[in-house]
């Protein structure tokens, strides 16, 4: 079932942070790689509102961490454009690549930059340092 966005009822629940209802529908069979009408997911909605605890929970049912919208963004972008540290940090712990490019050619980081999101700047700093460990 979608509406006329072609949004389900899993990503209404992903992007309004409703933990319970979206656990009740992944446990009755939501496609957690469903998508609208724009390529948004599940994962990507969550990401955008930052809402760490559903990403967390959509991760650990399978969703695919680098899957982009229409514009090549990335969830590991959304969560960079506002600013949701905690939802950055959920996604790099979870295998999301911080290099990926939207078809502007602006990472995750280029984006924290441009929205001057300092706290997801740092994130993304300590994770680019580990990785050159």
């Amino acid at each position: 079932m979608k509406d006329e966005g072609g949004l389900t009822p899993l990503l209404w629940a992903s992007a309004h942070g409703q933990l319970s209802t979206v656990r009740l529908l992944v446990d009755r069979g939501a496609r957690v790689q469903a998508t609208g009408n724009r390529g948004e997911t599940a994962l990507l909605l969550a990401s955008a509102g930052g809402h760490s605890h559903i990403v967390r929970h959509l991760i650990q049912h399978g969703a695919r961490l680098d899957q982009a919208d229409q514009e090549g963004n990335t969830p590991l972008m959304y969560a960079a454009l506002g600013n949701h540290a905690a939802t950055v940090q959920e996604l790099l712990s979870g295998g999301a690549d911080i290099c990926a490019q939207n078809t502007v050619f602006d990472t995750a980081y280029d984006l924290a930059v441009l929205k001057n999101a300092r706290q997801v700047q740092q994130v993304l700093d300590n994770h680019i340092l580990k990785l050159l460990q």
